[in-house]
């Protein structure tokens, strides 16, 4: 009841912060800069600010991919990706580190103990990422639902086509639309992105517990995923080039730890039970690298 209590007090404090409104505000303009349309004469991408400032009405009428809730399910855009572990780390490193470099945590540790305080850490940074990501996206579909037209004004063969374009078909999405309707769409994808945003946040918790700049601490994740990233690339185009389409047991690693396949977790791919079981060990792993760097420092990192 204790811990509870404490992680009550702490998402208090997140909730409430500077870093949790700029999570919210930053991914509401990121999903702007999502790619929803595409010009079959030239291969032109517009983006969601693009479409509203080039088209008007009539022409978004014409075409069940400008309906709001479709608009929704392409809301992440690549700069999304890009600086997600930068935005998911917004809420936690903002209190947690002011509150390191006061000294105050001596005291909040001596209080609440060193396991408690360190798990409560843990599960706020995961919360706070998660949910300052999904109150964005939520924002910026309320926003879609206003600029957009709804499914209402389309045919029911469009909205069954649309969404069985934009949802993989097969998925468990897909087939929820098609059972209870437009809250699946929000719904199980909200859920997917508040597991990428808790899990975005983990690399920085960790690094939290031994670096004081705020500054490192939310760049250097991003630096790891750049990286990541780019070697998964490079190996999946070596991959191709030599033909049998192997990409090797580093290859493998990559793509399990790619924090974005938790996107895809209701969709039908071959390595989701690998990606939740990877995840799941990241979570561990955050902890014990949070607590050992912890509580090897005679300071208890004031």
């Amino acid at each position: 009841m204790k811990t509870i209590n404490v992680i009550r007090k702490d998402l208090n404090k997140t909730v409430f912060s500077i870093g949790f409104l700029s999570c919210v505000i930053v991914t509401t303009i990121l999903c702007m800069t999502a790619v929803i349309h595409i010009e079959p004469s030239n291969a032109r991408e517009f983006t969601v600010f693009e479409v509203l400032l080039k088209f008007d009405r009539e022409f978004l009428l014409t075409d069940v991919n400008f309906s709001s809730i479709v608009v929704f399910t392409k809301a992440l855009s690549n700069y999304f990706f890009m600086f997600a572990p930068i935005i998911a780390a917004l809420p936690f490193i903002s209190i947690y580190l002011t509150e390191r470099n006061s000294g105050y945590i001596r005291m909040t540790i001596a209080r609440t103990g060193k396991f408690r305080y360190y798990f409560s850490k843990l599960v706020t940074a995961f919360i706070g990422g998660g949910l300052g990501i999904v109150i964005g996206l939520v924002i910026f579909g309320l926003l879609a639902a206003i600029l957009f037209p709804s499914l209402s004004h389309f045919s029911a063969e469009d909205i069954e086509y649309g969404m069985h374009m934009n949802t993989n078909g097969r998925s468990i999405i897909s087939n929820a639309f098609l059972s209870i309707g437009s809250p699946a769409i929000v719904v199980w994808p909200s859920i997917s992105v508040f597991l990428f945003g808790g899990m975005s946040a983990m690399t920085a918790y960790a690094l939290s517990s031994f670096i004081r700049n705020k500054y490192l601490v939310l760049c250097i994740p991003f630096l790891i995923v750049y990286i990541h990233d780019s070697i998964k690339g490079k190996i999946v185009i070596s991959s191709f080039h030599s033909g049998d389409g192997e990409i090797g047991t580093l290859g493998k690693l990559l793509s399990y730890s790619t924090t974005s396949n938790l996107l895809y977790i209701f969709h039908p791919f071959d390595d989701v039970l690998y990606t939740i079981i990877f995840s799941l060990a990241a979570l561990v792993t955050a902890l014990i690298l949070f607590t050992v760097f912890m509580n090897r420092r005679i300071d208890l990192g004031a």
